[in-house]
This record gives structure tokens, C-alpha cells and sequence, in this order.
């Protein structure tokens, strides 16, 4: 039985980092390397998922400004900017 590529996508943090968000909000998470995948949150098979829109930053080069700005972007979008 032949398997087909994109038959189920199993790695769930795409969908996970825009569980709370809306459409067009900034999101990030980390592959399994724990590199840093920065986008925006999308409408995916109808649901919310992180489309990655900017370079990957490798795992080593991860500061925590790259982390605080999605967590403040996150937070004041949500709250409508306040």
C-alpha cells in the first residue's frame, strides 16, 4: 500500500502556536532541532495554522529578543493593541 506524502501532517506546532490567535497575528515556534520558525497565522484546511514568513533562525542562534517580540506581538494583538 503505497503512502501518499501529505496524507496527514503530524507535526502539530504550526497549528498549535495560532490555538489563541487570529488571523494575520505574529507567531513563531520551534522545529525539532529547536530552531525558530517566525510567520504569521493563517487559515489552513479551515483552521489557524503559523506560516512561516521569515528566514529560520538556527537553533544556536536563538537570543530571547527573538522570543520576546513574538510574546509582546502576541499579547497586544490579542488584547486589540493595549
Amino acid at each position: 500500500m503505497p503512502a501518499l506524502a501529505h496524507e496527514e501532517h503530524v507535526f502539530k506546532a504550526p497549528w498549535n502556536a495560532c490555538a489563541d490567535a487570529v488571523k494575520t497575528q505574529q507567531c513563531s515556534y520551534t522545529n525539532v532541532n529547536g530552531d525558530l520558525l517566525k510567520g504569521t497565522c493563517r487559515v489552513f484546511n479551515e483552521a489557524l495554522m503559523c506560516v512561516r514568513n521569515q528566514p529560520i533562525i538556527a537553533a544556536e542562534n536563538v537570543t530571547l529578543k527573538d522570543v520576546t517580540e513574538i510574546t509582546v506581538s502576541a499579547s497586544l494583538d490579542k488584547h486589540g493593541g493595549h
